[in-house]
């Protein structure tokens, strides 16, 4: 979820955030030079993800910096970058190397799991994920510093950050649309106290299939700061926004892992796909057997079994049109012509006709049979 349109949603950050604490006087030139108030110099170099070159950002020269890739499964990367002062009173980081795509709490979403709120299972791309309600931006900002920086925190400011939200998610769109989902992004942030350290979190939160018996969430951007010197708050927190402002992934490694992204899941798609069409094969079995012990002389379907193609399938077949009445596991019905093996209906209602083999039209994953 860290992945997406890095570049725009960089720009939108940079525009909102950064643009606003220009506005009040708080913002510090990209590079300071030496200054009355005793800091060093602040100056920006890019660097480099080391390993797999996958994405870039902009740091602070003469600080301590750790990043990566870390991953979670085959098509499930997870960047960050962690950052220290030379002197070790400030920390900033960018993304976290653990955070676990999320699985709101349905009823169907723990019948598919088979855990409890709160707990890990095996995603069907194979890596892990969690039960857990949604999360606005605020919400998660909170959870990440109480998880990872601060156990009893004192919250000073919570605010959620309504523009910024609507420009991530005219940003993420885009991407989205590529794997045929549409989703509402929540950005907000959270300033608070630790002992005698300062801190500031923000966080995105992406959720898909509001509304839906499998709700998917997971965390679009998390950055934060924490210091130990009031007077380096600031430039803190201004380091934290430029490290959201110029993160830019590199295009060869994204396409890549899109390929990989496109391969997996209509793999996988195409195996739930076979196993629930062995569990709809068995239970129309038990259909037409129950049906012909109820039928008033026995032996006689309740309905039509010349399907498409002259198979058995259970269709309403019309004879004289040469059509068949079909629909699919959730309800969805069209009225098709009788002439292909089968046929499979997309997320928009559209209808085509199955492959060789009655194996969906391609391997985009998107496809329903019709029976």
């Amino acid at each position: 979820m860290t992945w997406k349109s890095a570049s725009a949603v960089c720009a939108c950050l940079m525009f909102v955030s950064v643009g606003k604490a220009s506005a009040q006087g708080n913002r510090i030139p990209a590079n300071r030079g030496p200054s009355d108030d005793g800091f060093p110099a602040l100056r920006f170099a890019k660097w480099v993800e080391p390993k797999e070159r996958a994405f870039s950002i902009e740091v602070p020269q003469g600080w301590t910096v750790e990043g990566g890739v870390n991953w979670l499964s085959q098509i499930d990367p997870e960047g960050f970058v962690r950052l220290r002062s030379p002197d070790g009173k400030i920390n900033v980081f960018f993304g976290d190397p653990e955070i676990l795509t999320r699985e709101v709490p349905t009823p169907a979403g723990r019948m598919q799991t088979g855990v409890n709120e709160g707990q890990v299972f095996r995603s069907p791309s194979g890596g892990p994920a969690m039960l857990e309600r949604y999360l606005t931006g605020t919400q998660y900002a909170k959870e990440h510093v109480t998880w990872r920086l601060c156990r009893s925190p004192n919250w000073v400011t919570e605010k959620d950050l309504p523009e910024v939200s609507q420009a991530l998610g005219a940003a993420i769109e885009p991407e989205a649309r590529k794997y045929n989902i549409h989703g509402t992004a929540n950005a907000g942030e959270v300033t608070y106290t630790c002992g005698d350290m300062q801190g500031a979190a923000f966080a995105t939160t992406f959720i898909v299939g509001q509304g839906g018996p499998i709700q998917i969430w997971g965390v679009y951007r998390v950055a934060g700061f924490q210091s130990a010197d009031p007077l380096h708050s600031m430039e803190a927190r201004y380091i934290m926004e430029h490290l959201l402002a110029t993160f830019v992934i590199d295009q060869r490694w994204q396409d890549d892992l899109d390929r990989r992204t496109m391969q997996l899941t209509g793999s996988v798609m195409s195996m739930q796909n076979a196993a629930t069409e062995a569990s709809l094969a068995a239970s129309r079995q038990q259909n037409e057997t129950l049906s012909r012990l109820n039928h008033p002389n026995a032996g006689v379907p309740s309905r039509s079994t010349s399907g498409i193609g002259g198979s058995s399938s259970g269709r309403d077949v019309n004879t004289t049109l040469g059509t068949a009445h079909v629909c699919d596991a959730i309800g969805r019905c069209a009225t098709v012509s009788n002439t292909a093996d089968s046929y499979y209906m997309d997320h928009s209602g559209n209808v085509r006709a199955g492959s060789a083999g009655s194996t969906p039209p391609d391997n985009s994953g998107v496809w329903s049979r019709l029976y």
